[in-house]
């Protein structure tokens, strides 16, 4: 039995929770008169040159986490001007209690000519001088350390408070940010860096997001944002997965990277953030990439986003799965191994090991038209080479293919990407500005050349709903498991205003069968199925027959014959009350299958309206005259699997009332539901 090296995150997490948090200045025993800037101005304060006024007081904005604020306001010396110069001192107070001053500073690049110095208050004299010694050269930015000041031998004393701006020139970061000064501090030091700071925020604002659309058995993040999942591998007992996070917001900004880990895919823990954007090569964000595990070590490749958005592929290496080291030789496939494709739009690496090879699919958009994948292969992860583009084309017009993964599959090479852009006048066909698709074929590893064994341009979707982007797989000896990204770009993300947005699929098995990939739901979730009620017969005639079965987690398992539908629709009403309900059902009519979010509650705004904002289409065959639905609901995520899985339909939902009813319904024609299953899904 190995040794649990998961041990270290309970540490970690105990040790950040330990830390305590600011406390406003009228909550402070020892302090004096404005020295968080709460009063919105420089009052009680003394100005001498020019780098300081009432200017520099700012208000907190949606980045007061990212920076680093505490209340209302801070004091920025940015604001005046790079050439100026000038003190700014407070006002006159005793040290008393523990004799330890704490602050927020940022900003400072020159030690020697920007810095916080205290005085005694009689004769001037300086007793210590602090500089921004967390200022990261490599990575600079506004975000505020807290600096804690041990002065006990001076307990008793009249002293203040000096913030001095010497530095005249024109360089970026010449300036002095302060905040939240506290006297008799009991709070920690921070270590200076981003990783620290993220995971910081994450464990202290947790418990503040509104748990009203939160999944049960769905990963989401536990706060902030998420998008693309990554690096999808098992080691050492536990599936890990990671994602793209903005744990400060629940919005897309400079992306670090999450971890969660699962023994079954279906309970997830959160892991702690494992990668953050302090280097010069990824100052701009860590993009997505992928994951291989070689022996005890696990090896993250990831795209590094530097100055002026370059994209360039980094790599970083744990030997416990929580903490993560970027590696001295990176980018390991710097931007002048990117063939054609834009400087800026090279990325997402998926990572894969064949016949003891390492191998990099990489996306990238062509600088004309369209996008491209290239392949790469190394033998130690560091040193990397070129095999070429696998496969090119226009089909993405101003968009490009991210996303890439590969797959083996009953003797066939399966290329999954992410295209943008592609669009189809078929409703049934490419409904969203970004899709998932496949393609079947064989690779050549040696020269780099995929052949298609359905035409050039050939690819087949996943999913026809809403929400399925970005996928991830993992290939064990028996099975081929594929997740993505539960959201769509351009859209509202209604659960934002409750602290968080974004969440993976329920994870799917595939299997490649009559030249076309099925998927279905993974096994583990059978595990938790609760309570269940097996579905009488029901004959429904234009009509709405409300289930003996209710629930807002569940699993439905059902077959319709539509034989007698005759031109009409047929299928349920979940989620429903007095006004709201989702529909899905078959429309004999158009020959799809369609799922209807338009009642389902809280509107979903796009800014990609393709005309039926709101609804999608699935063209589908019944199969001996009958339609398979097999339906997952979480809260706020209905996924559908039509046919034993031979599409599937995923997207979310935000209702605005509790309803949790079910309903049969027939427009037009006839329709009997022949069987049916009915679970509960409990997750604890």
């Amino acid at each position: 039995m190995k040794k649990n090296k998961f041990a270290p995150l309970l540490i970690l997490f105990l040790t950040i929770s330990s830390s305590s948090c600011s406390t406003s200045s009228s909550d402070k025993p020892y302090t004096f008169t404005n020295g968080d800037f709460e009063l919105g101005t420089l009052s009680n304060w003394t100005i001498s040159g020019d780098a300081f006024n009432d200017t520099c007081v700012l208000i907190s904005d949606s980045n007061k986490d990212k920076i680093h604020v505490e209340g209302n306001f801070y004091l920025s010396g940015e604001s005046v001007g790079n050439e100026a110069v000038g003190t700014l001192k407070s006002t006159s107070f005793k040290l008393k209690g523990n004799g330890k001053i704490s602050f927020l500073i940022g900003g400072g690049a020159n030690p020697d000519l920007v810095y916080v110095s205290i005085h005694k208050d009689d004769t001037g004299e300086e007793i210590t001088r602090i500089s921004n010694k967390f200022f990261n050269h490599e990575v600079p930015n506004n975000r505020m350390y807290r600096i804690v000041v041990d002065l006990k031998e001076y307990i008793g004393e009249q002293l203040y408070v000096q913030l001095n701006d010497n530095d005249s020139s024109n360089s970026g970061y010449n300036y002095i940010m302060v905040d939240d000064f506290e006297i008799s501090s009991s709070l920690n030091e921070d270590d200076g860096t981003l990783l620290s700071d993220a995971r910081n925020y994450t464990l202290k604002y947790k418990d503040t997001v509104n748990d009203r659309y939160r999944h049960t058995y769905h990963l989401m993040p536990t706060i902030g944002w998420m998008n693309d999942p990554n690096g999808f591998v098992y080691y050492d007992g536990y599936y890990h997965l990671f994602y793209q996070h903005n744990p400060y917001s629940p919005s897309w900004d400079t992306m670090y990277w999450g971890h969660a880990i699962s023994k079954d895919l279906i309970k997830w823990t959160d892991a702690s953030i494992a990668l953050a954007p302090d280097k010069s090569y990824d100052k701009n964000g860590v993009f997505s990439g992928g994951a291989v595990v070689d022996g005890d070590k696990m090896h993250l490749l990831y795209t590094a986003v530097g100055e002026t958005g370059v994209q360039q592929q980094a790599l970083a290496t744990s030997f416990d799965g929580v903490s993560f080291t970027k590696r001295n030789m990176n980018p390991v496939i710097d931007s002048s191994m990117r063939l054609n494709s834009r400087i800026t739009d090279f990325r997402d690496p998926y990572l894969f090991v064949k016949d003891d090879v390492y191998y990099a699919l990489i996306g990238g958009k062509l600088e004309g038209e369209g996008g491209q994948l290239l392949l790469y292969s190394s033998s130690d992860l560091l040193n990397w080479k070129t095999i070429g583009s696998i496969y090119s084309s226009t089909i993405t017009g101003s968009g490009m293919f991210e996303c890439p993964n590969y797959a083996y599959m009953d003797g066939k090479d399966i290329i999954i990407t992410s295209p943008q852009s592609i669009r189809d006048a078929d409703k049934a066909s490419y409904q969203n500005i970004h899709s998932v698709t496949y393609q079947i074929g064989n690779l050549d590893f040696e020269n780099g050349i995929f052949t298609n064994d359905n035409g050039v341009d050939y690819m087949e979707e996943f999913d026809k709903g809403f929400d399925f982007y970005a996928t991830q797989i993992y290939q064990e000896e028996d099975r081929t498991i594929m997740l993505a990204w539960m959201n769509m770009w351009s859209r509202s993300y209604p659960s934002a205003i409750d602290g968080y947005a974004g969440e993976v699929t329920l994870p799917r098995e595939l299997e490649l069968k009559d030249n076309h990939i099925y998927q279905k739901p993974i096994q583990e979730i059978q595990n938790y199925y609760q309570n269940e009620t097996i579905l009488n017969e029901i004959e429904c005639s234009d009509n709405e027959i409300k289930l003996d079965v209710k629930g807002d987690k569940i699993h439905l398992n059902v077959e319709i014959d539509v034989s007698n539908l005759n031109g009409g629709k047929a299928g349920f009403k979940l989620l429903q009350s007095e006004n709201e309900s989702t529909n899905i059902y078959y429309d004999d009519f158009l020959g799809m299958v369609v799922f209807d979010r338009r009642n389902s509650g809280v509107d979903i705004d796009s800014f990609d309206d393709d005309g039926e904002l709101n609804v999608r289409y699935a063209r589908i065959e019944p199969i001996d005259n009958k339609i398979k639905f097999e339906i997952f609901v979480d809260v706020s995520s209905v996924e559908l699997f039509i046919n034993d899985g031979y599409y599937t339909m995923s997207g979310l939902i935000f209702p605005s009332e509790a309803g949790k009813d079910i309903s049969f319904f027939t427009e037009g024609g006839s329709a009997h539901l022949t069987s049916g299953v009915f679970h509960d899904i409990e997750v604890n």
